[in-house]
């Protein structure tokens, strides 16, 4: 029996839309977020971010196709809603990341279709505080500082005109945290950065004294611990 005209134009047309669909990922919209190599706590908050701006996450537990020193977005190679892009590279700013790659592919672990795209964090470290720590920029003054992670006791060398100052510390998940002695408490921040030395670029941590109850260092003094190989 011979098909209609009309038969064969919907069946054309049916086609046409599987086709479409297979290329495109239909109607899908899913943000696939990778908690590989990351702290819970991060992806928590760029779920809850992405989410309250209207997309919809799964999380996935699928490493990055190479080692990230910033955020990785990959889509298809078919997507070019920019405005779609955008809005989630905001999400993404908005948890402290300045730049994020924005990459078209698809291999057999990474083959986002249509409107679904992958998203991937680069690795978190574990913050601990550096066991020997010296002046970075402290206003010209070399001083050492020591740490015990068992006590969380520090011990601040400010060289022989001035007593060793000896205290307790505090850090959280963040790199904020506290140096309290009996009479004063300062306030600063760890991150890990990398700096150029005679051997090439190396990671190092870096602690700055963001408050004080007393001027007893100059105004945001620094201390570093530079690494020679992969750091703790």
């Amino acid at each position: 029996m011979f098909m209609s005209r009309c038969t064969l134009v919907i069946l054309n047309k049916m086609r046409q839309a599987l086709w479409l669909c297979l290329l495109c990922g239909c109607s899908s919209q899913q943000v696939f977020l990778s908690r590989a190599q990351v702290i819970p706590a991060k992806i928590n908050a760029l779920q809850q971010q992405l989410q309250q701006q209207g997309y919809d996450v799964t999380v996935i537990n699928v490493a990055p196709p190479y080692k990230l020193t910033q955020p990785l977005l990959i889509k298809s190679p078919l997507l070019f809603d920019d405005a779609y892009i955008n809005g989630i590279v905001r999400a993404i700013q908005q948890q402290g990341y300045a730049t994020v790659d924005v990459i078209s592919m698809q291999t057999a672990q990474h083959f986002y279709n249509g409107y679904n795209v992958g998203l991937y964090l680069p690795p978190s470290f574990s913050i601990n505080m550096p066991v020997v720590m010296q002046t970075d920029n402290c206003a010209g003054q070399y001083m050492v500082l020591q740490t015990d992670a068992d006590t969380h006791n520090f011990t601040l060398d400010r060289g022989d005109e001035y007593p060793l100052l000896k205290g307790n510390y505090s850090l959280n998940a963040q790199g904020n945290g506290t140096l309290s002695t009996q009479n004063t408490q300062m306030l600063f921040k760890l991150v890990r950065v990398p700096v150029s030395t005679w051997a090439g670029e190396r990671q190092a941590d870096k602690l700055t004294v963001t408050a004080q109850t007393s001027s007893l260092l100059p105004e945001h003094c620094s201390f570093i611990t530079i690494y020679d190989g992969s750091p703790p």
